[in-house]
């Protein structure tokens, strides 16, 4: 029996380690999302950064919401008390989990930053070359340089 409760506990740690990598892995914004050969404006770009955004943070509360019902199976095998989500016994498993997911979203975030970033000054770079011509950025970027020198 004591065999079974193992399995059964492995087996849940692995889905909830699953979870905690999906959130690891992802981003709320890639520049991928947004390729596009043509100039978008900011307000077009904002709407479709927030679209995005929205889908993908419903797809991460899905996963975190399957935490629970994860966590509490576990605790209904070991713990001989009620599922509440408070067995004494697992406290330090449910903090090392938040601690997971804290982690997790925060590097979400900062990703997701980056990417924006990343996203925005390529769009703003993308304008002034079409907004400009090439020939004319170009020689912008050289005399750039020589003022800075």
């Amino acid at each position: 029996i004591e065999f079974y409760i193992f399995l059964q506990v492995r087996k849940h740690v692995l889905s909830i380690t699953n979870i905690l990598d999906i959130f690891k892995r992802s981003t709320l914004i890639n520049q991928n999302d947004f390729v596009s050969d043509e100039y978008v404006n900011m307000d077009k770009l904002s709407k479709q950064i927030e679209c995005v955004v929205e889908n993908k943070v419903e797809s991460l509360l899905q996963s975190y919401r399957s935490l629970r019902p994860l966590l509490l199976k576990i605790e209904s095998v070991v713990s001989e008390a009620s599922c509440t989500g408070a067995s004494s016994e697992l406290s330090s498993y449910y903090f090392h989990v938040q601690i997971n997911v804290y982690n997790a979203l925060s590097e979400v975030v900062v990703r997701s930053l980056a990417n924006l970033r990343q996203l925005l000054f390529s769009q703003v770079n993308h304008q002034r070359i079409y907004s400009k011509g090439v020939e004319s950025y170009n020689d912008q970027l050289i005399n750039d340089a020589h003022i800075a020198q």
